[in-house]
């Protein structure tokens, strides 16, 4: 939904950017985050910024059935893409199961396509005045700029939007491994695998550097 029109960019996301030389006008979604990514010249990075802070103020007032409804189906053709529920994701489901205990967030890996064409209007709403929020949010920008510049931009087009308080986090800490463990898992594949998994060092933790 994040790509769609604002009251201030109608046209979308993409169109707000590339004419100014905008290009990796990207997405991704892991365990632990959201990431959007763009890569602008120096020369348009405050209106980049500008792009920005207007999607993650604006864009909520003009998001809709039929945008919902096209993003629904992107999702859907994803999860199907990616083999959810089919060949190998049995072995993906052990070994969560192995690492994690219940209840813990990442012991579901795959989105259910139940839950997709149920979500509606109401639902990205509140997602979005829960989450996507400056006090949830973190800004990275890299390249030759000016600081000062920059840091005045930023506060010009983020410093306007209203504030929430960050949603309590989740813990994912679990309990660690004290001894190694063998799982056979039967999948219609052309060819046998072992897979290894094990804890790393949480992020920013010690040893996780080392670890990359």
């Amino acid at each position: 939904m994040m790509f769609a029109g604002s009251p201030r960019a109608p046209e979308g996301y993409f169109a707000a950017l590339e004419p100014i030389g905008g290009r990796s006008l990207n997405a991704s979604t892991s365990l632990d985050q959201t990431k959007y990514c763009a890569e602008v010249p120096a020369a348009s990075l405050s209106r980049a910024l500008y792009v920005e802070a207007d999607r993650m103020g604006f864009l909520l007032a003009s998001i809709n059935e039929e945008q919902l409804e096209i993003q629904r189906r992107v999702v859907l053709h994803e999860y199907h893409e990616r083999g959810g529920g089919g060949p190998g994701s049995n072995i993906a489901l052990a070994r969560v199961e192995a690492l994690y205990p219940e209840g813990h967030p990442y012991r579901r890996i795959y989105e259910d396509p139940d839950d997709i064409r149920a979500i509606r209007l109401d639902h990205v709403r509140w997602f979005f005045q829960r989450y996507y929020t400056p006090a949830n949010a973190t800004l990275a920008v890299a390249g030759h700029f000016d600081t000062a510049e920059l840091r005045e931009s930023i506060e010009r087009y983020f410093g306007q939007l209203r504030g929430s308080e960050a949603p309590a986090t989740t813990s994912r800490r679990v309990p660690p491994l004290q001894e190694s463990e063998n799982i056979d898992v039967d999948e219609p594949l052309s060819r046998e695998s072992i897979s290894y998994a094990w804890h790393p060092p949480a992020g920013v933790e010690e040893g996780d550097a080392a670890l990359d």
